[in-house]
């Protein structure tokens, strides 16, 4: 758990698999990358002991673009200086 008042360095929105029963809109879930190399995602799947997609696809592209999780960690620090 975070503190309050403490922010990502980056927040990603990811759009669900699953559509909005009522409204048929896809899903949003906020995907948070944390100064100590954590990532949380607002999806549901973290509190049945299930494994979130969401943080795993957000980390490989992470990987995928700065070639680390701490490269990219660094660069999202960087920019908010």
């Amino acid at each position: 758990m975070r503190w309050q008042g403490k922010h990502p360095l980056q927040t990603f929105k990811v759009e669900s698999r699953h559509k909005h029963p009522d409204t048929s809109e896809p899903i949003l879930y906020n995907v948070e990358l944390w100064g100590d190399g954590e990532i949380d995602c607002d999806c549901m799947a973290g509190s049945y002991k299930r494994k979130c997609w969401h943080k795993r696809e957000i980390l490989d592209k992470l990987s995928e673009e700065f070639g680390s999780l701490q490269k990219a960690i660094d660069y999202f620090r960087k920019k908010i200086q």
